[in-house]
């Protein structure tokens, strides 16, 4: 994504502010990494990189499970590198490289790295179709981008709800969630254009819930960066209306809705 400067509606305001709470609130996101990680080709990964790699959770189950000692980790938010780093003081073992970069900027050697993380960020780039080309061109001949993000339908419950109440609530969170899906055929054409082969693509559907509360928990902690423009009290009007409709969807308090993950495994071409 774009270097933000001070601009607080950039995600990366979202990211630094949630940093410290955010593994708590995306556990679903960290299972989606799981499955993704588990369908890797059974090879070796000496040299990974991880593209807006937030708190590490992809890095850290390919280190539990794979046992892979040297990544290269970059992300827009340091709020979450510090996380990141936080957590791999239990591996003094792993050479970790992590640092505030743009995936169109990471300063990576070109052909250097045999495997290519990016887990639920592919839908903040402004250029996706760049981001995947610049994704490829760090991997080896034969390497293997593994890719999670949000596919389509995800979240639309809460998309109804916004645009069925007048006036919307949080519109522009709604906005974003359409915004942010990627389809599997948006994301062949990515794939080719980058000169990629597909290994595996494929679209989870779950139905998920969570108390209200811990609903919008989950969207300040990826989204708060959407209505920085807002002042305080219409901020907090705005999600207390969220909160009370998303009560009303349930007669137990919990809000239902459709997880919704576009998971992808594809391989640069051996020479």
């Amino acid at each position: 994504m774009p270097s933000a400067g001070d601009d607080p509606e950039h995600p990366r305001e979202s990211f630094d502010r949630s940093a410290h709470l955010y593994d708590d609130h995306v556990g679903f996101n960290h299972a989606g990494a799981q499955r993704l990680i588990g369908a890797l080709p059974d090879r070796s990964y000496d040299d990974i990189l991880d593209v807006a790699c937030g708190t590490g959770f992809a890095t850290m189950q390919m280190i539990a499970r794979r046992g892979i000692k040297t990544v290269i980790g970059i992300d827009a938010s340091a709020g979450m590198l510090e996380q990141f780093r936080a957590k791999l003081t239990q591996y003094p073992d792993v050479h970790a490289t992590l640092r505030v970069a743009d995936v169109l900027a990471m300063g990576v050697a070109p052909a250097s790295v045999d495997l290519v993380l990016c887990t639920m960020a592919l839908h903040w780039f402004d250029d996706r179709q760049a981001a995947i080309a610049a994704m490829a061109a760090t991997l080896r001949p034969g390497g293997i981008l593994a890719l999670l993000g949000p596919g389509p339908g995800h979240d639309a419950q809460f998309v109804a709800l916004s645009r069925a109440s007048q006036p919307p609530i949080l519109p522009e969170l709604a906005e974003s969630i359409v915004s942010n899906e990627i389809y599997p055929d948006e994301m062949r054409g990515y794939l080719a254009d980058a000169g990629l082969d597909e290994v595996d693509l494929w679209v989870e559907a779950r139905e998920r819930r969570l108390p209200a509360d811990r609903y919008l928990d989950r969207m300040r902690a990826v989204g708060s960066h959407l209505w920085a423009h807002r002042t305080p009290e219409d901020r907090d009007r705005q999600l207390a209306r969220a909160e009370a409709a998303l009560r009303a969807e349930s007669a137990d308090g919990s809000f239902v809705y459709a997880f919704t993950k576009l998971l992808v495994i594809a391989q640069a071409p051996a020479r």
